[in-house]
């Protein structure tokens, strides 16, 4: 994602650029850029950061003194609606799935978990005991340790699944979607 992002939009606006030539007014005349071309928001402040990232990581290897960092500011954004299902809408997504991917589907449904969490669940990660699956750090988007309350459908799904072997040591057996 940040290459797309730094190949696509900060590097044929800000590549000519020096690190240390990159100010807060040239950051200003970026967004107005970004904007201009219909841009939302969210992805203008997604570029944003990435070119603090960027800029931070120069400071830190020494390459840019820190003295000579802009600060990056970011767009204000309006929140954003929760976005559910209808159940009509649960049931055309899993009639449309595969059969080797409706089970993952379910749990995510069931769940809430991000795509990355669910394909690297294992039997390690699961507590049957206290009926919760524990996202590790690692995997959290968040990069906090959770726990996530597995109802009944949950648990029905992970009991089917344990009849079949995993691949990759994971219990829906793919590496990625």
């Amino acid at each position: 994602t940040y290459a797309s992002r730094i190949d696509n939009h900060l590097q044929p606006l800000l590549g000519a650029l020096r690190l240390d030539q990159i100010t807060a007014r040239v950051i200003d005349e970026y967004r107005v850029i970004r904007i201009g071309e219909g841009a939302a928001v969210r992805t203008v402040n997604a570029e944003l950061s990435c070119l603090s990232a960027i800029l931070s990581k120069a400071v830190a290897r020494g390459d840019l003194p820190a003295a000579a960092r802009a600060k990056v500011s970011w767009l204000r954004t309006e929140e954003r609606s929760i976005r559910v299902l209808s159940a009509s809408d649960e049931d055309r997504l899993l009639i449309a799935s595969t059969p080797r991917l409706r089970p993952l589907i379910q749990f995510a449904l069931q769940t809430g978990l991000r795509r990355e969490e669910l394909v690297s669940l294992t039997w390690a990660d699961i507590d049957s005991t206290r009926r919760e699956v524990v996202v590790t750090a690692e995997r959290a988007k968040s990069r906090r340790r959770r726990a996530v309350p597995l109802n009944r459908e949950a648990l029905a799904i992970l009991r089917e699944l344990q009849r079949a072997p995993a691949k990759h040591g994971r219990i829906f057996g793919y590496k990625s979607l």
